[in-house]
């Protein structure tokens, strides 16, 4: 389909249908690996002991640099050093880039943001359907199956 739309000469449209479909490819081995290792338990103990501070430490960083970076003035739409492209030889790909991150950049990075939290969200709850009942739960089952 991207390649019709290129041939249209909608080069926009052909990216989002690229990233669309390669996004979901990804999301599907992502679940595949994920349920591959279901029925194996796993081990609370974690090997490597600094490794969750490392990885808040490294996360905080990344936030601040990001709201850092997204207040600058080169990041919101000011005028480049080396020079500009004029408004009549600008594409709509470059139109749309153009208004996306400098007009929305904002709600873009909310919803970059929100989408990785519901993919975290979703890695939470495919492994917590792997942990086994609770024993009060299973002794209520047992007790209705007989």
């Amino acid at each position: 389909m991207a390649v019709f739309f290129v041939l249209q000469e909608a080069h926009l449209v052909a990216a989002v249908q690229v990233i669309v479909y390669a996004s979901a490819v990804v999301v599907l081995f992502l679940f595949v690996i994920m349920l591959l290792g279901v029925d194996r338990e796993e081990s609370l103990e974690e090997p490597v002991r600094f490794l969750r501070p490392a990885a808040g430490v490294v996360g905080t960083v990344l936030l601040a640099e990001v709201l850092f970076l997204g207040g600058r003035t080169w990041a919101t739409g000011a005028r480049a050093t080396r020079g500009s492209l004029s408004e009549g030889t600008m594409g709509n790909v470059e139109r749309v880039a153009r208004v996306l991150f400098t007009d929305y950049l904002w709600a873009f990075e909310l919803v970059a943001v929100l989408l990785v939290i519901a993919v975290v969200g979703s890695v939470v709850l495919a492994r917590r359907s792997a942990e086994p009942p609770a024993p009060d739960v299973a002794a209520e089952r047992e007790a209705a199956s007989s």
